[in-house]
């Protein structure tokens, strides 16, 4: 969530005769959502549930009475604006223009203030099954995890989940006509749960809760083959017998891996296909290879004691970012090109090289991929033709940049 103050999030407690949590509350919100009590522990992630619909409206609808008006104060002066709010049986109206009226409807409204019970219950509940029955309660859309003095762990996704008309494009508003309608808001069913699995733990960063399920199209928070919830899973499953020091390191674990898509180790991803075309078409990288398959995943140079002040980048991860992005490049750029102009803002290009990077993993799986592509990306405009000629141009070209600044045996180094 980064650091900032004043924080959003505050620590607390609250200890009654019969309650007692303590843990994470958010400014303005009575209660404890993210805790624990003597009998148990909670954590929630953001589930990004597609959750919400914008409405194109009736621009006569400004003609009426307002919903409201709004007083807008300014500390030491009288009020200088009166702000008319709108609302139609969508939500309010956020967008107005001579003949253009947008509303925004979203699915928990009329439900905020269950959130607050459900809180309560969350906090007080005595078994998993309680504390099940107080997650139905939450309006919003949350990954939830639960863990108690029992040896029982449980997942839940919450929220309300509307139920769409077959007739609609989910990328564009809807029509106000009374055409494209969602009943009133229901919860889905059904709903993403599972308690006590053989692999013994959850561990997840924003991603979706099950394959089917229907998250935002316009989510800033991408999905694909290659995901930073990765870092987690690889964690819990490569380490057992964990305490509450391993538990703790695994936010520097996580803090020391940087791709685009905001963390994890881009190259476990494309390794094989990476290696197998280099060896096949030439001998004379195997040095580079070799570097690779030595390297721990993480862009510190050195072992975990130089993840906290260590001061250089290390020399494979310079090289897999490198050696990706031009793979990107060589693949996309002849039939995308708007992905690749100059100048772009560094989340926007980040989340282009998230998307391209997820589309290539489909590319290179071929028939074998859950998304099989329709159409060849590997029809680059010059020479090469294939996946494998563009892996090995693409190395060749970043060693050509890359190698010029190497000193004694660090091969690329650059500041962290």
């Amino acid at each position: 969530m980064g650091f900032s103050a004043p924080a959003p999030v505050l620590e607390g407690s609250i200890e009654a005769p019969e309650y007692k949590v303590s843990g994470m509350a958010i400014a303005g919100i009575p209660g404890i959502i993210v805790g624990r009590t003597p009998h148990h522990a909670w954590s929630m992630q953001v589930g990004h549930a597609h959750t919400v619909d914008y409405y194109f409206e009736d621009p006569s609808i400004l003609n009426s009475t307002p919903f409201r008006i709004e007083t807008i104060s300014v500390a030491g002066f009288p009020d200088v604006f009166l702000l008319p709010v709108y609302r139609t049986n969508h939500g309010p109206v956020i967008y107005t223009s001579n003949d253009t009226v947008i509303s925004w409807k979203y699915s928990q409204w009329g439900f905020e203030f269950d959130f607050l019970e459900a809180i309560f219950g969350l906090g007080s509940a005595n078994n998993m099954k309680q504390f099940g029955e107080a997650v139905e309660r939450i309006p919003t859309s949350l990954h939830i995890c639960y863990a108690d003095r029992n040896n029982n762990i449980g997942y839940w996704m919450s929220g309300r989940d509307p139920i769409r008309p077959e007739n609609i494009n989910p990328w564009l508003p809807l029509s106000g006509d009374g055409t494209q309608e969602w009943p009133e808001p229901v919860t889905l069913k059904p709903r993403p749960h599972d308690s006590n699995p053989r692999q013994g733990f959850y561990g997840g960063w924003n991603n979706k809760s099950m394959k089917d399920y229907d998250n935002n199209p316009l989510d800033i928070f991408q999905y694909g083959p290659f995901h930073r919830g990765h870092v987690i899973q690889d964690f819990l499953s490569m380490h057992n017998n964990l305490n509450f020091g391993k538990i703790r390191d695994l936010a520097l674990n996580i803090a020391t891996t940087d791709s685009f898509g905001r963390g994890g180790n881009t190259w476990k991803s494309v390794a094989e296909y990476f290696k197998s075309a280099v060896r096949e078409n030439s001998s004379q990288y195997e040095e580079y290879l070799t570097l690779l398959d030595e390297w721990n995943g993480h862009f510190v140079a050195g072992d975990e004691s130089q993840w906290v002040s260590g001061s250089t980048r290390a020399d494979a991860w310079i090289l897999q970012n490198e050696w990706i992005k031009e793979v990107i490049r060589l693949t996309f750029q002849d039939e995308l090109p708007f992905y690749f102009i100059e100048g772009l803002d560094a989340e926007t290009n980040d989340r282009h090289l998230y998307v391209l990077f997820n589309v290539l993993l489909h590319a290179l799986a071929g028939q074998s991929s859950g998304v099989v592509n329709q159409y060849d990306w590997f029809q680059y405009k010059g020479i090469p033709q294939t996946a494998e000629g563009i892996i090995v141009t693409a190395l060749e070209n970043v060693l050509t940049t890359l190698r010029p600044v190497r000193l004694r045996f660090m091969f690329f180094t650059r500041p962290v």
